[in-house]
């Protein structure tokens, strides 16, 4: 089964199981940075099954973004087109 199709058929389970609303409140408790005890605790299930589906249902990017001063101090070194 295709990595696509099986995320589909998670999601309907998802739904089935805790309805739109706990499809609903997984997907927006990820984006929001929302850990998976408080969502666990939101859909009674497990904080390991909140692991699972997050693997399953989402991917996740990390930004990594240099503060202004690691900035500044990259450009007076030359390094990593910083700002001067």
């Amino acid at each position: 089964m295709g990595h696509h199709s099986q995320s589909g058929k998670v999601a309907r389970n998802v739904v089935k199981n805790h309805g739109k609303k706990g499809l609903e409140i997984l997907l927006n408790g990820w984006v929001q940075g929302v850990d998976n005890a408080t969502l666990a605790r939101e859909l009674g299930i497990s904080r390991e099954r909140i692991r699972q589906l997050k693997g399953l249902l989402v991917d996740v990017q990390i930004t990594v973004t240099p503060r202004s001063g690691v900035s500044a101090a990259l450009g007076q070194l030359g390094l990593f087109g910083g700002e001067e």
